[in-house]
């Protein structure tokens, strides 16, 4: 609030005077009081017009219909996600093996891609173990979910 105040002063917004003549008649007590309740109430108004950002999950699965390898993919909705990628690898199911959030799926999907392209075999699907897999995950994706995370809620 004082800086919007000092912002206003410097780029000479008169409508200062008007507003320092008011509350010279309504005595420092009242103005002070309005001051206080016009700095809350915009306070307010900022903390809840934030919210958080959408968060996404990076996953992986494995399927029969590909022995030994893992699908590293991204989805709001992994549910069907896996539905989807099930009807197309009938009758060998895509089975979740892990997952991780993330606020940038592309970011951290291409991350993951990158990490594990020497493993790569064609397109999402890489040579790795479920322990790898879920590593990196814990490792890499978990520690950046949570200090983006914090930001968003230091922000809110």
């Amino acid at each position: 609030m004082a800086a919007e105040i000092l912002t206003r002063y410097f780029d000479g917004d008169k409508t200062l005077v008007g507003e320092i003549e008011n509350n010279k008649c309504l005595g420092p007590e009242v103005a002070c009081a309005m001051f206080i309740s016009s700095a809350a109430a915009s306070a307010k108004r900022k903390r809840h017009s934030k919210e958080m950002p959408k968060s996404d999950l990076i996953y992986g699965t494995e399927s029969d219909a590909f022995p030994g390898l893992i699908k590293i993919g991204r989805s709001g909705d992994v549910k069907a996600r896996l539905s989807s990628g099930n009807t197309f690898c009938a009758p060998e199911p895509h089975t979740l093996i892990a997952a991780a959030p993330t606020f940038d799926p592309k970011r951290d999907e291409a991350a993951a891609h990158e990490y594990f392209a020497e493993f790569r075999v064609e397109g999402e699907f890489f040579r790795i173990s479920e322990a790898a897999l879920r590593s990196y995950f814990s490792r890499v994706l978990l520690p950046i979910y949570h200090r983006e995370l914090d930001e968003a809620i230091g922000g809110l």
